[in-house]
Formats: C-alpha cells, structure tokens, sequence
C-alpha cells in the first residue's frame, strides 16, 4: 500500500484568498451577465420578423443577480408562435438562434470575467 500525505501551510491566508476571488468573480459574472444578455437581445430582435414591431420591442433582458443567471424572452404570447410554430406557421425561433449565434462569444466572455477576478483578487 502507498500513502500520500500532504500538508497544506497557511491555511487561512489561502481561505481568505478564495473568500475575496468568489466576491470578485461573482462582481464580474454579474457583469458579464449583463453584457452577454443585451447582446443576445439585440440579436434576437434582428432575427424577430417585423410586421408591426410590437414583437421586437416585446423582447427585455434581465440579469437575476441572486441565481446569476441571465434572461432574455417576451412575455407577449405571439412570440411564442413565432418561437415554436402552430400548425401552419413554421418556427423561426429568433431566441433559440440568436443564443446559438451568440454560443461562442459568451463562453468567451465567461473565460475572461474568470480571468479578470483572479487578477483582482491577486492584486488585493
């Protein structure tokens, strides 16, 4: 049998650490929530077909800082038709595009929120 034994030093300066990097992380994902969601609006309103407009300017993002998690839909029922389709109407899905389109950016941004809290985090 083989045994490992490590010992970790300073075990309460490395806590602090990680308690002032999850403040500063969770600072800069908010933010990025921000960003990313906005973005994917603006998209989805470019994809929205226009016959009045009210479709588009139903489109709202919102960031829930408590989940963070970012938002973006509409809460006027004809956007669900045009999301989904009915029987006759072939689904446009300008929201589910519109995230797909916007995929890579977002994990970018998330890379880079990560990056810019362990840099503050270092400096404090």
């Amino acid at each position: 049998m083989v045994a490992v034994e490590i010992e970790i030093k300073n075990v309460k300066e490395i806590q602090k650490q990680l308690n002032k990097t999850g403040s500063f992380l969770r600072a800069e994902i908010i933010g990025m929530l921000r960003k990313t969601s906005k973005s994917v609006k603006k998209e989805a309103k470019k994809l929205t077909p226009r016959l009045t407009g009210k479709s588009r300017r139903s489109i709202k993002s919102s960031v829930m800082r408590k989940d963070l998690a970012g938002y973006v839909g509409s809460d006027w029922f004809v956007m669900r038709f045009i999301e989904e389709g009915t029987k006759r109407l072939q689904p446009r899905e300008p929201l589910g595009k519109a995230l797909r389109a916007q995929r890579n950016s977002i994990r970018a941004e998330v890379d880079k929120a990560i990056e810019k809290a362990l840099a503050k985090a270092s400096k404090v």
